[in-house]
């Protein structure tokens, strides 16, 4: 008889001196020195049997004779592993009643039937259920959230948010009772009620990355972690702009239809249930706030330091802009002296800039199967005088346009300290 653990997340196999487990179940015996045991992947086992004769009044020297112990100790797959003793002639005992006790280390708890089982220990991290993602991830939501859209293992240093939001943690550890409880720590930054079955993590107390640094979430079920433990990989970013980058690259981000999109991160497809516009991926890289589309920019924080009309002195508007600063496009009538916001994209540093529909060109585009004239709808990371330049010549080139410009103005607009 033999049992096996259902899927968890455990511990180095030299760490693991009890077996995680939440069921219990008999395995196959294919013979009498062979077995096949359902197993979870990457959970040590320590299978032990004795061997003996059963009672035989006919011939009492026998009875209970113990012929051998037998113990092997493996790590599961996921699926069958077959274990035994192959070394062992099962011709040398032929024709003789053979009986078998099976054990799991430790044999301390008893399921009837003569067979000593597992004392059940659990240690588990259940959110987030990445990196690396959890086999039990089988929908975007597991991993995915809005608001800030997000992973649900990514953190922006806390120098940088400007709305507070909260990653979920949780664990689960069994069973509960000295010497067991919830022992949480981390690499870097600020765990609270660590030793709760939902702590909070606080990207704070550690230096701001320049990009991305990965800190190690873990959950021992004893004080000095000598027992057993689990961990998984939290990512902290320098801001929401360089989360954003990371996550969305180069991705179309849907149409003027106001389609889906979809990108690809960590081997998962994620599908955005509407389009994102320029507007929107200014205010996502500076707060990691809204759905996506907007029909302005930010004005709290930011002060507009001058406006610069066509012809554009480039090298006079980007004098002194830094990464977190924003820049918007407009169409400027000098007849009826109005205006119309037709573009924006954050800086990533002093000299280009990231965001939707950024790409700098201007004309027909057929995808999946619509068509229109106009941007391309895709993150893009370029300069703003190659997008001003490349915009109005391809948009002033249309025959209905007759060589007008489709932006003749920009805004430089700065972070306040």
């Amino acid at each position: 008889m033999m049992k096996r653990n259902s899927p968890t997340r455990l511990c180095p196999p030299e760490h693991a001196r009890y077996l995680a487990t939440n069921e219990v179940i008999f395995s196959q015996r294919e013979s009498a020195y062979r077995f096949a045991v359902e197993t979870a992947p990457n959970t040590v086992y320590s299978l032990t049997w004795l061997e003996y004769f059963e009672p035989d009044a006919t011939n009492p020297s026998t009875s209970n004779q113990l012929l051998a112990v037998h113990e092997v100790k493996f790590v599961g797959t996921g699926g069958a592993v077959h274990v035994g003793n192959p070394d062992h002639d099962p011709a040398s005992t032929a024709g003789t009643a053979l009986n078998h006790t099976f054990a799991l280390d430790p044999p301390d708890a008893s399921l009837g039937n003569g067979s000593k089982m597992l004392t059940i220990v659990k240690v588990k991290i259940v959110e987030s259920k990445g990196m690396p993602i959890s086999s039990e991830v089988t929908t975007p939501i597991h991993i995915f959230r809005a608001n800030p859209y997000c992973f649900k293992w990514q953190y922006v240093h806390e120098d940088n948010v400007i709305e507070t939001y909260s990653q979920d943690i949780a664990g689960i550890v069994e069973p509960i009772g000295d010497p067991f409880g919830y022992h949480w720590s981390v690499t870097a930054g600020i765990l609270t009620d660590a030793d709760t079955a939902a702590p909070t993590y606080t990207a704070d107390n550690m230096t701001v990355p320049q990009t991305m640094t990965t800190v190690t979430l873990k959950l021992c079920n004893t004080e000095d972690c000598d027992l057993m433990h689990t961990n998984c990989t939290l990512e902290v970013y320098r801001d929401h702009l360089e989360r954003d980058y990371q996550n969305f690259n180069g991705n179309y981000c849907g149409n003027p239809y106001n389609a889906s999109w979809t990108f690809e991160r960590y081997g998962k497809n994620i599908t955005m249930p509407s389009t994102w516009n320029c507007f929107g991926s200014v205010w996502h890289a500076y707060s990691g706030t809204g759905n996506g589309n907007f029909t302005g920019v930010p004005s709290s924080d930011f002060s507009i330091v001058v406006t610069h009309d066509n012809p554009i002195d480039w090298n006079a508007a980007l004098g002194g802009v830094v990464r977190g600063d924003f820049i918007s496009f407009w169409q400027y009538d000098s007849a009826t002296q109005t205006e119309v916001l037709q573009h924006a994209a954050t800086f990533i540093n002093s000299s280009q800039t990231y965001g939707a529909n950024n790409f700098p060109g201007w004309g027909f585009v057929w995808r999946g199967g619509v068509s229109w004239w106009g941007t391309t709808w895709q993150w893009w990371r370029t300069t703003p005088q190659a997008y001003y330049d490349n915009v109005n010549e391809d948009y002033g080139s249309h025959p209905d346009h007759d060589g007008e410009m489709l932006v003749n103005r920009i805004r430089i607009h700065k972070r306040l300290p």
